[in-house]
């Protein structure tokens, strides 16, 4: 009920940045304090695992799922992604955290098992296993067919692509100390590079370690909340830079990405899909892989690291 009647609507009304990802019902009183104030560092405690809870995944453990061939595919589809069995009535957000990549791929999945064009409205208005197969089943049985990006246009870099590039350069070489290395295993032809994550400088340095042939036929995948504004869409759109929307129809600039990787362009994608707080390298998204897979290029997968140095006060002085 909380699910279906709260927080399944906040989460449609909201940027997906912002919906809630879990929910966790307790059956005991929150702890406070003998002025009624919640006690956070204790209720922080029991939910890193210090204390006892009851998730909404223990009322979905026992529930039967529907005996007929439709739920089994779309079991079977979600399941792959998921990583594990699943309940027939375990929300796709809430209980089984797939995100938006994910749901592309959920959503690919389903189309070539049922050979029909499905739209990303439906993940959206049935956000179950059991929902989704029902409406599938109830739907009609149009022939599915491949979306064919050739109507899009994969967007060209202006004249001051190449400017851009050389001051981003120099900048880099000449603050940062950026050095490079593994160049010369790049592949000439088109590919997808795959780096880590550290911090929103890592395309510009990834840009300004390339050379100016390769800059110019590369394209950034970026978030679209990154080039909302006037000037930065106007720049995007100029410099080679695709952007994802996230509560859109995400296929629109996938289909891009793939056009121009079969034109002979290269594609850069940060794979954990967010930056890393700790260094530490996340969990891939699969959404990199399966461009590769469609478009037949090789992956380089890329490091970015920052390196400590002395100064030279220091150095003279450890001499």
């Amino acid at each position: 009920t909380i699910i279906d009647e709260v927080i399944e609507p906040f989460n449609e009304s909201v940027p997906s940045y912002k919906r809630l990802a879990d929910i966790i019902i307790r059956t005991t009183p929150l702890p406070r304090t003998r002025l009624g104030k919640l006690r956070r560092h204790i209720i922080r405690q029991e939910l890193s695992g210090n204390g006892s809870k009851t998730t909404v995944d223990d009322a979905h453990a026992s529930t039967p799922a529907p005996d007929n061939p439709t739920y089994a595919k779309v079991a079977a589809c979600i399941e792959k992604l998921a990583g594990r069995a699943i309940g027939p009535d375990e929300h796709f957000e809430l209980e089984l955290g797939l995100d938006s990549l994910a749901k592309i791929s959920l959503l690919s999945s389903l189309s070539e098992t049922f050979k029909r064009d499905l739209s990303v409205e439906i993940l959206v208005k049935h956000p179950t296993a059991r929902t989704l197969s029902e409406e599938i089943a109830a739907g009609s049985s149009t022939d599915y067919e491949e979306q064919d990006s050739g109507f899009q246009k994969v967007p060209e870099p202006c004249c001051l692509h190449g400017l851009y590039r050389g001051i981003t350069s120099a900048l880099f070489h000449a603050i940062s100390h950026l050095t490079v290395s593994g160049k010369e295993n790049l592949p000439s032809s088109a590919c997808i590079f795959a780096p880590n994550h550290l911090s929103s400088l890592d395309g510009f340095a990834l840009g300004a370690v390339l050379d100016s042939k390769r800059f110019k036929n590369t394209y950034f995948y970026a978030i679209s909340k990154y080039v909302d504004g006037w000037f930065s869409g106007w720049f995007a759109r100029r410099h080679n830079i695709i952007a994802m929307e996230l509560n859109g129809d995400i296929r629109k600039s996938l289909s891009l990405l793939e056009k121009a990787l079969k034109d002979g362009k290269s594609v850069v994608i940060f794979p954990e899909g967010t930056r890393s707080m700790d260094g530490a390298l996340g969990e891939f998204r699969p959404t990199f892989a399966q461009l590769a897979i469609k478009a037949q290029v090789p992956i380089v997968p890329s490091r970015c690291f920052r390196e400590a140095r002395k100064s030279r006060h220091s150095a003279k002085r450890s001499a």
